[in-house]
């Protein structure tokens, strides 16, 4: 089995959560609904987590310069098209990852 890339993975998940949000959730009895929020908040968690990662090498890797911005979090706005509050909250957790102890 080829191992797969970053750009592999990301692209399956983008995928697999455009199909995600084509489902007909009137159809779901409610305790399907409750599980699948239950286990959305799981993903979510997993892929807030990882962007941190990224956000946080990106801005110790000054890769905003390479895209003519100053700083991460004007990078962040223009290309991600975050506004300003979850610019902050994305930042905030990236900076936060430096005082854990187990850095990946």
């Amino acid at each position: 089995m080829a191992m797969q890339t970053t750009d592999d993975i990301v692209t399956a998940i983008a995928a697999m959560a455009s199909a995600l949000s084509e489902i007909d959730v009137t159809s779901l009895a409610t305790s399907e609904v409750a599980r699948q929020i239950v286990l959305l908040e799981r993903v979510r968690a997993v892929l807030d987590a990882t962007q941190n990662r990224l956000v946080d090498q990106f801005d110790q890797s000054a890769g905003s310069t390479v895209y003519g911005h100053r700083t991460t979090r004007s990078w962040l706005r223009q290309h991600c098209q975050m506004s300003g509050a979850n610019v902050t909250a994305c930042s905030i957790c990236a900076m936060a990852l430096v005082f854990l102890p187990a850095r990946r």
